[in-house]
């Protein structure tokens, strides 16, 4: 009889175990996985400002940052961060010239866009001297083959003097010349054009770090 009761213990208890069925469970991976955008400047909006005075502009670019700083040249500017592609900067007064933008994070980490930025500045021509717009362009005609400035645009010159000192913008005296002779020899003349321009604005009491000079030759003749 116990024998009998045990079989029948042994036989409820492997029909109440059985077998189990195999599961198979999914668990959804939750792991995102982030790219890292790199720190780039690509363009300034506008790129070409006018010099002498403070300026709002665009900085685009990719991977900006709350509490990005920026510099234009060797100077601190004041930039607001709107989004990872757009900084609004605050420029001050600028004197004439092409500009690096550099974009920095709070880690140190910074892009630079060469010659992201260009300022301009006043204009006095070496070539012309009757016509004036207002002291912004200056135009003064030379006697052929002459860089001797004639008394008529030396006394142009000197009463423009306080115009020209009202601000600390960069003036650039460019010489010119017409077709007439070589290509070589206009060039020198146009040079020497705008050097006797420059050094007598600097004798007139203009800063010479001021005046910047070029010469354009027979490329650009105000008449043929």
């Amino acid at each position: 009889m116990r024998k009998t009761l045990r079989l029948l213990a042994l036989a409820a208890a492997l029909s109440s175990s059985g077998c189990k069925k195999k599961t198979t469970e999914v668990v959804e991976d939750t792991h995102q996985n982030t790219v890292e955008v790199a720190l780039q400047v690509v363009a300034v909006s506008p790129g070409t400002i006018g010099a002498g005075r403070q300026t709002s502009v665009t900085i685009v670019g990719s991977g900006f940052l709350p509490g990005v700083t920026a510099r234009v040249g060797d100077q601190s500017v004041t930039v607001s961060f709107r989004n990872a592609n757009q900084l609004d900067a605050n420029l001050p007064a600028l004197n004439a010239g092409i500009y690096d933008v550099t974009v920095m994070l709070p880690d140190t980490t910074d892009a630079t866009l060469p010659s992201g930025l260009s300022v301009r500045g006043t204009e006095v021509s070496g070539i012309g001297g009757a016509a004036i717009d207002s002291c912004r362009k200056v135009v003064l005609y030379f006697d052929t083959n002459s860089s001797s400035l004639t008394p008529e645009s030396r006394q142009l010159l000197t009463s423009l003097v306080p115009c020209f000192n009202s601000s600390q913008v960069a003036l650039q005296v460019q010489g010119h010349a017409d077709e007439r002779d070589t290509t070589d020899f206009n060039l020198a003349l146009g040079q020497r054009r705008a050097q006797s321009v420059a050094g007598t604005l600097v004798e007139l009491g203009v800063p010479r770090q001021r005046v910047q000079v070029t010469s354009f030759g027979e490329e650009r003749p105000v008449e043929r």
